[in-house]
Order: structure tokens, then sequence, then C-alpha cells
């Protein structure tokens, strides 16, 4: 009967470690996401405004507002792969713009006016000057995105501009 008993107190240990140790995993992987994760883009992959506070920097270290084309691409276009000029991994939830580093620093946080914070990560062949190109996850709404003017700043990663 000792042995029994021993059996079953051993395997109820045994249950409850297994379940604390998913608690503690999916603990840890909702705290990444929480901290690590930017603010997603809406589920279809298009681009939508993100409201982002931060309140280490004051507007004062921002760019004017000045007009840019935007366009938008995907990881599937020509010559596009998961992976950004800068080496960040895209995913859905990425927030990553492509621009010309001449113009606008890489590792720079961009404003676009009525669609939120986005990260200068990447650069493009075709984006000069003036221009962005705005990482979305899903072709359709990238399509549909097409070329427009947008009103952008920018603060620059050594906050210099």
């Amino acid at each position: 009967m000792d042995k029994e008993k021993m059996i079953q107190s051993l395997g109820k240990i045994e249950r409850h470690l297994r379940i604390s140790i998913m608690v503690s995993i999916f603990l840890l992987v909702l705290f990444i996401c929480v901290l690590i994760v930017p603010p997603t883009i809406n589920t279809a992959g298009g681009i939508k405004e993100v409201i982002v506070e931060d309140s280490t920097t004051t507007v004062s270290s921002w760019t004017e507002w000045k007009e840019f084309e935007a366009t938008a691409y995907t990881h599937k276009d020509a010559g596009c792969n998961r992976y950004t000029k800068t080496e960040h991994y895209l995913c859905p939830s990425s927030r990553i713009v492509a621009v010309d580093p001449n113009i606008i620093p890489l590792h720079s946080r961009v404003e676009i006016q009525g669609f939120g914070l986005f990260y200068a990560e990447d650069i493009g062949g075709a984006i000069k000057s003036n221009r962005i190109d705005i990482f979305c996850w899903d072709i359709q709404a990238a399509l549909e995105f097409g070329r427009r003017k947008v009103n952008i700043r920018w603060e620059s990663a050594n906050s210099s501009q």
C-alpha cells in the first residue's frame, strides 16, 4: 500500500510540475510579445493607424512634417525576402519602412500621418529622395494601398536630425 500511495503522490507531483512549466512558458511568451513585438497592423495585413505614446521623446527632436510619395511592399515582392537591409526578420506585426538612407537615416523612427509610427530598417532600389515603401504582410492590402502622397516626419536613431 505504501508503495502505491507513493506512486500516486509522485504522479500528482509530476502533473503539478508539468502544469507549472507550461504556465511559466506561457507567461514568458506573453512577456516577450508585450515587450518586444512592435504595435501590430490589422489581421488582414493592411496598414492602419497605431497610436504609440513615447514619453521619452520630445516633439522638438523630430523633423518638420514633409510630403513623401508612399507605396507598400511585401516580403513576396521580387527581390525581397523575410529580412530587411538591417537584418530585421519581417513578420505580420512588423512596422517597417524602406527609405533612402541619404534622406532618412536607417534605424530612425518614422511617423506617417494617419498611419502611426514605423521604423526605417530597409532600403529599396526604387526608393530614392522623397519616397518611402511601407512593409505590408498581405499582398492584396499592399496593392490596395497603391501609390499616394503622405506626410511624414522622423527622428534619427542618433537624434541628430
